[in-house]
Protein backbone atom coordinates (compact mmCIF):
# COMPACT_ATOMS: atom_id res chain seq x y z
CA UNK A 1 0.00 0.00 0.00
CA UNK A 2 1.21 3.51 -0.78
CA UNK A 3 2.42 5.86 1.93
CA UNK A 4 2.00 9.61 1.64
CA UNK A 5 3.57 12.80 2.95
CA UNK A 6 1.34 15.88 3.00
CA UNK A 7 3.06 19.21 2.44
CA UNK A 8 2.17 22.10 4.77
CA UNK A 9 -0.30 23.48 2.23
CA UNK A 10 -2.53 20.40 2.54
CA UNK A 11 -5.16 21.09 5.22
CA UNK A 12 -4.72 19.08 8.41
CA UNK A 13 -8.43 18.27 8.23
CA UNK A 14 -7.85 16.55 4.88
CA UNK A 15 -5.01 14.53 6.38
CA UNK A 16 -7.31 13.50 9.24
CA UNK A 17 -10.03 12.32 6.86
CA UNK A 18 -7.50 10.27 4.89
CA UNK A 19 -6.23 8.68 8.11
CA UNK A 20 -9.80 7.75 9.08
CA UNK A 21 -10.06 5.97 5.74
CA UNK A 22 -6.93 3.94 6.57
CA UNK A 23 -4.41 5.89 4.47
CA UNK A 24 -0.82 5.92 5.77
CA UNK A 25 -0.12 9.67 5.70
CA UNK A 26 1.97 12.07 7.72
CA UNK A 27 1.70 15.84 7.63
CA UNK A 28 4.67 18.19 7.54
CA UNK A 29 2.47 20.73 9.37
CA UNK A 30 2.22 18.29 12.29
CA UNK A 31 5.71 16.82 12.42
CA UNK A 32 8.18 19.40 11.09
CA UNK A 33 6.66 22.71 10.02
CA UNK A 34 8.99 25.00 8.12
CA UNK A 35 11.02 22.34 6.30
CA UNK A 36 12.37 23.41 2.92
CA UNK A 37 11.13 21.71 -0.24
CA UNK A 38 14.46 19.90 -0.55
CA UNK A 39 14.19 18.63 3.03
CA UNK A 40 10.64 17.42 2.35
CA UNK A 41 11.82 15.58 -0.77
CA UNK A 42 14.63 13.99 1.23
CA UNK A 43 12.25 12.89 4.00
CA UNK A 44 9.77 11.45 1.49
CA UNK A 45 12.55 9.62 -0.32
CA UNK A 46 14.00 8.13 2.89
CA UNK A 47 10.57 6.94 4.03
CA UNK A 48 9.34 5.84 0.59
CA UNK A 49 6.41 8.28 0.69
CA UNK A 50 4.59 10.03 -2.14
CA UNK A 51 4.32 13.81 -1.64
CA UNK A 52 0.91 15.45 -1.81
CA UNK A 53 1.21 19.19 -2.42
CA UNK A 54 -0.18 22.21 -4.21
CA UNK A 55 3.37 23.61 -4.56
CA UNK A 56 4.65 23.59 -8.15
CA UNK A 57 8.25 24.04 -6.97
CA UNK A 58 8.44 20.29 -6.35
CA UNK A 59 8.03 19.67 -10.09
CA UNK A 60 11.05 21.87 -10.78
CA UNK A 61 13.13 20.02 -8.22
CA UNK A 62 12.13 16.57 -9.45
CA UNK A 63 12.08 17.09 -13.22
CA UNK A 64 14.64 19.81 -13.84
CA UNK A 65 17.11 19.07 -11.05
CA UNK A 66 16.51 15.29 -11.18
CA UNK A 67 16.10 14.87 -7.41
CA UNK A 68 14.90 11.41 -6.40
CA UNK A 69 11.44 10.89 -4.95
CA UNK A 70 9.03 7.98 -4.53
Amino acid sequence: MSMFLADENIPVETVGILRQKGVDIISIAEVSPGLSDREILDLASKQGRIIITFDVDFGRLVFREKLKVA
